[in-house]
């Protein structure tokens, strides 16, 4: 046995760094982007969902608790989709086809995500794929030593975006300082 988990995989034309263990794959540290897509494949891949077929997923997605991936509705509007096309666009360079897409998203996240259904059913396939024969021994649960390409550079207006989301952040934090101190 010399095959070890690949440290990455590419799909949408995204790249999604992966983790590993002699027990679970699934993606491994990155942006705040790749948060509730890495708990969702967890389900899908290592969890209750393991079992759920790639139609059902393709069909239905999930909810459970705080964590859901599921289609967009036709008649959802785009203001609601919050910050999802954008994380999207910002991982891929380009926007999602809301027509067919998921929109992941998790209460522990700070970002939602708007994922392409080709990519997340891409995804949990791969994984399913590497779990398998990590867990029937023709794979290492550990990760290779190829680095991870970066993610494309951000267009000037998701800088600015970007810019804006650390300015309220910033303004945010300093009036919950202000509402502590106020209140001894």
């Amino acid at each position: 046995m010399d095959s070890v988990v690949p440290s990455f995989l590419t799909s949408g034309g995204v790249t999604f760094p992966l983790s590993a263990t002699p027990l679970w794959v699934g993606l491994g540290k990155g942006p705040d982007e790749l948060v509730a897509l890495g708990a969702a494949l967890d389900h899908l891949v290592t969890g209750d969902g393991r079992e759920v077929s790639l139609e059902q997923i393709s069909r239905a997605g999930f909810r459970v608790q705080e964590l859901s991936a599921v289609p967009i509705e036709p008649t959802r509007e785009i203001a609601s989709l919050i910050d999802g096309p954008i994380s999207w666009r910002r991982l891929s360079g380009q926007w999602p086809d809301l027509g067919d897409a998921f929109m992941v998203s998790a209460g522990f996240a700070r970002r939602e995500l708007v994922v392409p259904r080709a990519v997340v059913l891409d995804l949990v396939s791969r994984l399913r794929a590497l779990r398998a024969e990590i867990l029937a021994g023709t794979r290492q649960g550990r990760i290779d030593d190829m680095p991870v390409p970066p993610p494309p550079p951000l267009s000037p207006e998701l800088e600015e975006y970007e810019e804006l989301c650390r300015t309220s952040a910033a303004e945010a934090e300093a009036f919950r300082e202000e509402l502590r101190i106020q209140r001894g």
